[in-house]
């Protein structure tokens, strides 16, 4: 199902990615992965392929893999081509 974030809500998403805080940042990251492949989005997408080739911790890159390979919708999976078409990046070739 998706749903349409706002730019707040994507941005919101996306510095819980890289949010550090302790005890719920993990938590905090994993959310925003689910959140962000729910929406589906271009911009959703966009933020979570950077954060597929560019995060430092590999679990959350781990999460993110997963969530790319379950994309059902045309719109999404779409989007996630448009990225790769654009990058090229070996993180998302891999998928």
């Amino acid at each position: 199902m998706q749903r349409n974030l706002d730019s707040r809500q994507l941005e919101k998403c996306q510095r819980h990615l890289y949010g550090t805080t302790p005890l719920f940042g993990a938590w905090l990251g994993r959310h925003a992965v689910n959140t962000l492949a729910r929406d589906g989005s271009v911009s959703a997408i966009r933020i979570l392929a950077k954060a597929l080739a560019t995060h430092p911790d590999f679990q959350l890159r781990r999460t993110i893999a997963i969530a790319f390979r379950r994309l059902e919708q045309p719109d999404s999976i779409d989007a996630f081509c448009a990225v790769w078409r654009e990058t090229r990046h070996d993180a998302l070739t891999a998928l």
